[in-house]
């Protein structure tokens, strides 16, 4: 179970989910907050933080005993720097291949990352949509599909987003958007328990929205 800690420094710390123990053990170097994070279909944890442009991947180790103690050894931890203007990662999420998607502030920029191609920042280096500056929190549907809950609160608004060709639209104007924060958007892809294997999976998007008081 990984566990990201905000604090200065923040840490990842790693558990055994079954046993409690603590097994790793990283701190996040002049960070003082984790705000997203996701596994990436290699294994590898992407860490989303706050005020300094970097993403961190941890790239598990080896577990073994020592002294009596399941620990994890040779694990690494790569901070990934991004551009001027992608302060804040707010939220991370995998997609294919080891690639992972991430949302930022101050300018409403959303990126692609690769471990075997690097970073990309989508739309061209340009804002998702002009005018939101935050891309608060970002969901995996497939290549073709990527979607992002913007800010400011008094606009918010989620965008279906086409990493392949740049295209987007929007999916979803939220009616109270005036006093909603998109906090977390999640999805599930389920098939009918009578649908034949070879049926498309159904997308469901879960939107929980935080009133703003």
């Amino acid at each position: 179970m990984y566990v990201g800690s905000s604090g200065f420094p923040s840490k990842l710390v790693v558990y055994d989910a079954r046993t409690g123990e603590l097994v790793d053990d990283q701190n996040l170097n002049q960070t003082e907050a984790v705000w997203g994070m996701t596994v990436a279909t290699d294994k590898s944890v992407y860490l989303g933080t706050a005020n300094k442009k970097t993403m961190f991947r941890y790239i598990p180790g080896t577990v073994s005993t020592v002294n009596g103690k399941k620990v994890i050894t040779g694990s690494l931890l790569v901070p990934i720097t991004l551009p001027t203007g992608m302060d804040v990662i707010w939220d991370v999420t995998a997609g294919s291949s080891g690639k992972v998607y991430g949302g930022t502030s101050t300018s409403g920029k959303a990126f692609q990352c690769d471990p075997t191609g690097g970073t990309v920042v989508l739309n061209n280096n340009q804002p998702i949509v002009s005018g939101l500056d935050f891309v608060r929190s970002i969901a995996y549907a497939s290549d073709t599909e990527v979607y992002m809950g913007m800010g400011p609160t008094s606009n918010a608004t989620i965008i279906r987003f086409n990493p392949t060709n740049g295209t987007q639209s929007t999916f979803l104007r939220p009616i109270m958007a005036a006093r909603m924060c998109l906090d977390s958007i999640i999805f599930q892809m389920e098939r009918h328990q009578r649908c034949s294997p070879s049926c498309r999976p159904v997308l469901c998007l879960f939107w929980i929205a935080q009133m703003v008081r």
